[in-house]
């Protein structure tokens, strides 16, 4: 029985050609949940609607075509795999649609190679979705880390220190000198400062507290 859901965007105008890729991805195990769009407006508006994993898309339609799809997926700032899914289509067609940012195509009598296209989309928009969380959690730490007046020491899980913040190694004046320098011994002295650690898989962040 199929097991994996699949939110699954389809843009084709044969309701019998939807059937049949639905029916695809279920024997592949896949429990797919499917809007069928013919149109720019309600492509627009299943966007819209709902999260998405996948656009399963026709070369050529009477009133969309995959390029017009394309656009639209570009104008909308969505990282969704598009798969143009077509029962015919010319080497440079499918070049063209490659290049404007089709992940991959699949003729409709080849169905069979639809479901490790899509599981293999679906997983590597996974992975720049989460990196580019990693990222926006990175910079936040960082802004975060530059702006503290604390000390923040980030160690490796060996004890080797990888970075600190500036605010512990000067403070500025009002007259905007640097009259002070607190040494790295005020700055782990158990005595000057309260400290507390966090262990994160790569290693451990090191909070002391100079106020």
């Amino acid at each position: 029985m199929p097991t994996r859901p699949l939110q699954v965007l389809l843009v084709e105008d044969s309701e019998d050609d939807a059937e049949l890729i639905l029916l695809e991805l279920r024997r592949a195990g896949y429990a797919p949940s499917a809007e069928r769009v013919e149109s720019a407006d309600a492509f627009r508006a299943a966007l819209a609607g709902r999260a998405w994993d996948v656009v399963l898309c026709d070369n050529a339609m009477p009133a969309l075509d995959a390029s017009g799809v394309l656009g639209l997926l570009r104008e909308s700032g969505l990282d969704v795999p598009l798969v143009v899914v077509s029962g015919t289509i010319g080497e440079e067609r499918a070049v063209a649609l490659m290049r404007a940012g089709a992940t991959d195509f699949v003729m409709k009598r080849s169905l069979g190679r639809l479901a490790p296209v899509v599981e293999r989309e679906v997983r590597q928009a996974a992975e720049r979705r989460e990196r580019r969380r990693a990222e926006q959690d990175a910079f936040r730490l960082a802004a975060l880390v530059e702006s503290s007046d604390d000390a923040i020491i980030s160690k490796t899980l060996d004890g080797a220190v990888t970075s600190w913040n500036p605010a512990p190694v000067s403070t500025r004046s009002a007259d905007g000198a640097y009259p002070a320098r607190r040494s790295s011994r005020s700055i782990s002295s158990a005595s000057s400062a309260e400290s507390s650690t966090t262990s994160t898989k790569m290693g451990e962040v090191v909070i002391v507290s100079l106020s």
